[in-house]
């Protein structure tokens, strides 16, 4: 299945461990049925980045048996490619796993490909730098559960208010799309797109957010409280955080603790989940 550089990866149903690989299986409770996730990974050492890849192919899964539902539902994803309007208005905060993965996967990118989103980048950063959010992200309680969800809400405030595009984006569609974070598969809207470009559409609802799986198992194993890298601040960040990327612990540890933590979230969700369509809500056409 998902092939990862280091050779941490999903397996297929008959697809056995390669030798050297421990196996870490999972059953994770989602929408009344049962994923079984069977994981290889190499019995070395492993960073927090090698498992984003991993925690992207869990959450397309996830995303395919929500987008299953709302079919299933009679209602209809209206996203599709060479939109983009939620490229525009949606501030995309990135576990800190992801964000060390994707300027790995811009460092690979062809020189003049790189040279075209730096200044994208910086542009975005120097705005961010300009306003306040820094600080209102920082003022929150570190010790309240749900500091993750407020900074996301603050971000994308912001983000909307500000409303500027992506650096990624390029033609109305992302310019990395293979390495696209979390948030962005999750985003599955089913109202107009037109709507994004106003931020008043209605989305997909999900049980949970694997995004804030990935964040509550980071911040165990670097012993901080869970937090967000914006998009907007992404090279800055990296700047002031390169030591932070080349931590390492003996990688199935890290994968079956990560394993463990979405295991929980789901079966917590799974109690009070009501389904993807919001009740109440406008059903796009078939």
């Amino acid at each position: 299945m998902s092939g990862q550089p280091n050779g941490i990866r999903l397996l297929a149903d008959d697809e056995t461990a390669p030798a050297g690989c421990a196996l870490i299986e999972s059953q994770v409770p989602y929408l009344g049925q049962v994923a079984v996730f069977r994981v290889a990974v190499p019995t070395g050492l492993a960073r927090l980045q090698d498992a984003a890849g991993l925690a992207r192919a869990i959450c397309d899964e996830f995303v395919r048996r929500i987008i299953r539902g709302v079919e299933d539902a009679g209602g209809k994803i209206t996203c599709s490619k060479g939109c983009g309007a939620c490229c525009s208005s949606f501030l995309v905060p990135m576990t800190v796993p992801e964000a060390m993965r994707l300027v790995e996967d811009l460092q690979v990118l062809p020189h003049r490909e790189r040279r075209r989103l730096e200044p994208l980048f910086l542009q975005a950063e120097r705005k961010l730098a300009d306003s306040d959010l820094a600080g209102q992200m920082a003022s929150l309680d570190p010790n309240d559960p749900a500091s993750t969800v407020q900074q996301r809400e603050l971000a994308g405030k912001w983000w909307s208010e500000n409303r500027f595009p992506c650096p990624l984006l390029a033609d109305n569609s992302c310019g990395l799309y293979r390495s696209r974070p979390i948030p962005c598969r999750e985003f599955l809207a089913l109202s107009d797109p037109q709507c994004c470009a106003t931020n008043t559409e209605t989305r997909a609802a999900k049980p949970f957010s694997m995004h804030q799986v990935v964040a509550a198992w980071a911040a165990e194993f670097e012993g901080t409280r869970p937090t967000l890298v914006l998009m907007a601040n992404l090279l800055g960040w990296w700047q002031h955080n390169a030591e932070r990327t080349r931590r390492t612990w003996p990688g199935p540890i890290l994968i079956r603790r990560l394993m463990e933590i979405l295991a929980q979230t789901a079966g917590k969700a799974a109690k009070t989940f009501q389904g993807p369509v919001p009740p109440g809500s406008r059903r796009s056409p078939a």
